[in-house]
């Protein structure tokens, strides 16, 4: 044949618009358009009468109005035959034919021919819309499920860190109660020691002159009374940073959170060339909280304060102010 246009819809269904996939390399290719819409008298004539259509034929007895028309309109193709392809009453594709190259007619066996293959050419194309469709839909569906399965992964993280967080804060709850029940224990035999301790040096520094006591033992003594106060103020506020009671809030002050945090930390810093610079602000106004949790976080600051110094040495400024 001189040339051949096919018209297909690329998005199947009644309504679709058929556009131009093919036309010849030669000729006046500018002449045919790239759509045929709903409107075009070829889609209208073939959605009512789809068999092919040969241009000056018989095949049309009784349909003068339409033959006229789709002579005119096949004559703007250079077309002498069409072939259309439907599929459940929708017009999927159209092909337009020029005469053949020896200017003899097709054939009533070749136009039945056309017929058989635009047939089962209609359902292919249709297969093949359905193919993309069922692509698409895998597609979606794989992306769904991997949507899904990072969505699980997340959850699945998420509920790993909260249960590591969850023991975690067990554990550091047992060691609270350890060290509150150390603390307390530790408190009873330290108050002993010191009251034994004052009353020895009490009596000592009442003894008459006529005979002397050695200085060094009364500064021993005091000596030992100061570290007996610290060691004091050391359990005291062990048993205040351990406290379990979480939801329990109370005023606080804020200085003595950090005194108390200090006293924990001192093994920790002063074996350090650590300057801690401490400036509290008196008469503080107390705050509502929670003095253990306050404490905690208090030695969790102070603490990555003294990790952060360049070689375990520098200076720390605790500041309280309002």
């Amino acid at each position: 044949i001189s040339h051949c246009l096919l018209y297909m819809n690329t998005r199947p269904g009644a309504g679709g618009a058929l556009r131009r996939v093919y036309r010849p390399a030669s000729g006046k290719p500018e002449r045919y358009p790239d759509r045929l819409g709903s409107e075009n008298p070829l889609r209208d004539y073939f959605r009512n009468w789809p068999a092919v259509y040969q241009k000056k034929t018989g095949l049309l007895t009784g349909r003068g109005a339409h033959h006229l028309r789709l002579d005119d309109m096949l004559a703007r193709y250079d077309a002498v035959l069409a072939v259309p392809l439907l599929f459940e009453g929708a017009l999927n594709v159209l092909i337009l034919a020029g005469e053949k190259t020896g200017g003899a007619p097709f054939e009533p066996e070749y136009i039945e021919l056309l017929e058989i293959l635009a047939s089962h050419g209609a359902l292919a194309v249709e297969n093949a819309g359905a193919y993309r469709a069922i692509e698409r839909l895998n597609q979606d569906l794989e992306n769904r499920v991997a949507e899904r399965t990072r969505s699980l992964e997340t959850a699945l993280a998420e509920k790993e860190r909260t249960l590591e967080q969850l023991v975690r804060s067990e554990s550091l709850a047992a060691i609270g109660q350890l060290v509150a029940g150390v603390a307390h224990e530790l408190n009873n035999p330290l108050a002993s020691v010191k009251s034994l301790l004052q009353s020895a040096r009490e009596d000592l520094e009442r003894v008459p002159v006529e005979q002397p006591v050695d200085p060094d033992l009364l500064d021993d003594l005091r000596f030992a009374d100061r570290e007996l106060d610290r060691a004091g103020g050391i359990v005291s506020s062990l048993l205040g940073l351990s406290r379990q009671t979480q939801t329990y809030r109370e005023p606080v002050d804020v200085n003595r959170v950090l005194i108390a945090a200090l006293r924990v930390l001192n093994n920790q810093y002063k074996r350090l060339d650590v300057d801690i610079r401490k400036t509290f602000t008196p008469g503080l106004p107390a705050i509502m909280g929670n003095f253990s949790n306050l404490g905690q976080v208090a030695i969790n600051i102070i603490g990555n304060a003294i990790d952060a110094l360049p070689v375990q040495n520098g200076v720390i400024d605790l500041t309280t102010s309002y």
